[in-house]
């Protein structure tokens, strides 16, 4: 279930429609895409990835550092995510921390977190 939630969510048509009401941040080395990010309602990370042979490059910290920056442009006093299991640790390197419980939706199991953005606060 959970990996035809996603195979939908990410699909080109839903991405250029969900750019208009999202705040989408996409990471290219050459020609190809090496990671993306998403920012919901201004606040809330709806999607961060990188592909595998990138990972360890500092790719998906600068992608948190835009959507940190969009969250505080937008005057926003905290932001949210809600993790894989896998990803908590470096949520938790950003800055976030558990908000509830782990959650199932979707065929998805999730852990939601939160970053306060202290003013003055220096990005990721």
């Amino acid at each position: 279930e959970g990996i035809s939630e996603m195979y939908a969510y990410i699909s080109a048509a839903d991405i250029a429609e969900r750019a208009l009401t999202h705040s989408p941040v996409v990471a290219w080395e050459g020609p190809a895409i090496v990671g993306v990010i998403e920012v919901r309602h201004i606040e809330h990370v709806s999607m961060l990835f990188v592909r595998t042979p990138h990972m360890g490059r500092g790719i998906a910290t600068a992608l948190m550092a835009h959507a940190v920056a969009i969250c505080r442009t937008a005057g926003r006093p905290a932001m949210t995510v809600n993790s894989s299991l896998y990803a908590r640790g470096f949520y938790w390197r950003m800055g976030f921390f558990a908000s509830g419980e782990p959650q199932r939706c979707h065929g998805f199991v999730f852990v939601p977190m939160e970053k306060q953005l202290a003013e003055g606060e220096v990005p990721c």
